[in-house]
């Protein structure tokens, strides 16, 4: 016997799954804090090797003319100017990731609650249909 309930409500659990995917769930795991930290970290990683990796591009460009003027270069001047572009370009990815990723986790906890009472829902109906259906056990004979 199909019950129409039961069906509904495991559809959902299985659009909910699709929509966020498994990573959601696992995310849900996390608290806020902690969820906001390591992908606030793991941006300003991502933006520091780049930023070094560019650096060094623009290094290996120039190379010709900071050999021909490297004793008039400004060392002093050029690494201050590199130190407050990169301090600012992290501040705003700080910033910018920290409002980002506020904003992804209230959306996937709302997902995750009700993709979770959905679950307990489904778990209460096993659990009532099981005891409706020992109730009709016949006895041997």
């Amino acid at each position: 016997m199909v019950n129409e309930k039961k069906i509904r409500i495991m559809t959902d659990i299985a659009r909910d799954e699709q929509k966020v995917g498994n990573d959601t769930v696992k995310k849900g795991t996390f608290y806020k804090k902690d969820y906001i930290a390591f992908h606030t970290m793991r941006i300003v990683w991502s933006f520091s090797l780049a930023y070094v990796l560019l650096c060094f591009l623009i290094f290996l460009y120039k190379i010709e003319k900071i050999l021909l003027n490297f004793v008039g270069i400004d060392y002093i001047k050029i690494g201050v100017i590199l130190l407050l572009t990169y301090f600012v370009m992290i501040f705003f990815c700080i910033f910018f990731s920290r409002l980002y990723y506020t904003q992804k986790y209230k959306k996937d906890s709302e997902i995750i609650k009700k993709y979770l009472s959905n679950l307990e829902y489904l778990k209460e109906f096993y659990e009532n249909n099981r005891k409706e259906t020992m109730d009709d056990t016949t006895v041997d004979s």
